[in-house]
């Protein structure tokens, strides 16, 4: 099985219909509107190829990643983050994130836990939060309301995801038919990590002027 995250809200405003298949996400009205990890980078990206392989075999896994590129979705490849779980590797890839020009806006972890590992780099590179990068994570963990400044996150109910989940596997076992599309509510917790973004001269203008390159 796998699974996409969605931004109901963010789709509702851009008058963008519901992705309910990854092969909707060819379609090309979503341009711009994807983050898909990149292969060539990321270990993410090398298990995402996997699991289209797994999930539509290798003639139909290939064919959908090139329906993706010829659709002009493709991903920025300076934007994914390639670490392993070592703190100090996570926090070498964030330095690189944050050399990015023009400046990121914001950074999304895979979990609370990578931008608790992250923290320390934005500091070390005089990087404003949430001024100048908004940061959030994903699980809600409890010491994301201990952090400076507090970190937002998306919290998701865990024990509907892992019942869910144990009841498609016992059904798929009886051979009982399973739905192609199951939705996990998510909320997103807004914290003093996250602001509007900020503009890209102020941002240059400020750490030229703190003799930053």
């Amino acid at each position: 099985m796998s699974a996409f995250c969605v931004n109901t809200e963010l789709l509702a405003a851009k008058g963008l219909p519901m992705p309910t298949s990854w092969h909707d996400l060819t379609n090309p009205i979503y341009r711009d509107q994807i983050i898909m990890p990149d292969p060539s980078i990321s270990a993410i990206g090398f298990i995402a190829v996997s699991a289209f392989l797994q999930q539509f075999g290798e003639e139909a896994g290939w064919g959908y990643m090139d329906a993706l590129q010829e659709a002009g979705i493709t991903p920025e490849a300076s934007w994914v983050m390639q670490h392993g779980q070592p703190r100090p590797r996570v926090q070498d890839a964030l330095r690189r994130l944050l050399e990015v020009r023009p400046p990121l806006t914001a950074i999304v972890g895979a979990s609370d836990i990578l931008l608790a590992f992250a923290y320390p780099a934005i500091t070390e590179m005089s990087v404003r939060v949430p001024e100048e990068l908004s940061l959030i994570g994903f699980d809600d963990e409890p010491f994301c309301t201990t952090m400076q400044p507090p970190l937002s996150s998306v919290r998701v109910d865990l024990e509907q995801l892992a019942r869910t989940g144990v009841r498609l596997l016992m059904d798929m076992m009886d051979g009982k038919p399973v739905p192609h599309r199951v939705e996990i509510p998510a909320q997103v917790v807004l914290r003093d990590s996250c602001a509007p973004p900020f503009s890209h001269n102020t941002f240059t203008s400020q750490h030229q002027k703190e003799g930053s390159p």
